[in-house]
């Protein structure tokens, strides 16, 4: 009973029409073949109209078909995207220093890269000496800037940053001058409390990944929300960001690597 009920509910709501018939058709089929009550000839084309009506229905499942499956991997494409901006401190020195072997130009855009410096100096090194091209642009030493800065964290304070910095410059200008042309390291500094942190590898290039982790107030380092965009499907936002590295870089003051190493 409840079977019949539900082909009633799909005839009234037009859903299966086809697959009904065939089967309606299929069963008087079997009837008249089994009674005689028609030649051969007239069942044979009924079979072929069976066969076509059963097509019909397979190729229009396989479509359905076909969509669903095309709708399922661009929510699983969807998740894939989504996934990084879950993440925290999402790239390791481990993956800096393998990004760094590889790339051709690199962009780093942040407060001082102290702790990262002497996690990937070795690779910074060798890329130096076959065609890097790398641009720092960090906070101005003994700036309003730092006063802000000191702000933002409580276990800094202004000195401990002003030191942090100074030791920056002078390590990144001991690596600026090891350069081998057509390779560069350039430094910039700018009076300016940056909203994040980035880092971003061969940007204009199809295998191009920016890393992001936004500047928090007064939270841990290991918990700011982060986020890596990759080429080419994130090229909108990388173009923005990228963008604005360059204007600010524009107005950087330009560090002199000979006067700033000891």
């Amino acid at each position: 009973m409840k079977s019949f009920q539900t082909i009633w509910q799909d005839i009234k709501a037009g859903r299966n029409i086809d697959i009904y018939v065939t089967v309606i058709l299929a069963f008087l089929i079997a009837i008249l073949g089994i009674f005689s009550i028609v030649n051969l000839a007239i069942i044979s084309a009924a079979v072929l109209a069976t066969l076509a009506l059963v097509s019909v229905s397979l190729l229009r499942n396989r479509r359905a078909n076909d969509s669903l499956q095309s709708a399922i991997s661009q929510l699983e494409k969807n998740n894939e995207r989504a996934s990084p901006f879950l993440g925290h401190e999402l790239s390791s020195y481990t993956e800096q220093n393998h990004l760094l072997s590889s790339a051709h130009t690199v962009y780093f855009w942040g407060l001082s890269f102290s702790r990262m410096i002497p996690h990937v100096r070795n690779a910074l090194e060798r890329g130096l000496k076959a065609g890097l091209q790398v641009r720092f642009l960090i906070l101005k030493p003994n700036s309003e800037v730092i006063r802000m800065d000191a702000f933002r964290d409580p276990f800094q304070d202004e000195k401990r940053i002003n030191l942090s910095l100074e030791a920056t410059i002078s390590d990144l200008s001991i690596l600026a001058s090891k350069a081998i042309s057509p390779a560069k390291l350039e430094i910039r500094v700018v009076n300016y409390l940056p909203p994040w942190t980035i880092m971003a590898f061969d940007p204009y290039l199809p295998n191009g990944q920016v890393f992001v982790s936004l500047v928090t107030f007064r939270g841990a380092n290991e918990n700011r929300p982060s986020f890596r965009l990759k080429s080419p499907n994130d090229n909108e936002w990388i173009r923005i960001i990228i963008d604005q590295f360059d204007e600010l870089w524009k107005e950087a003051e330009v560090i002199d690597i000979v006067q700033s190493i000891p």
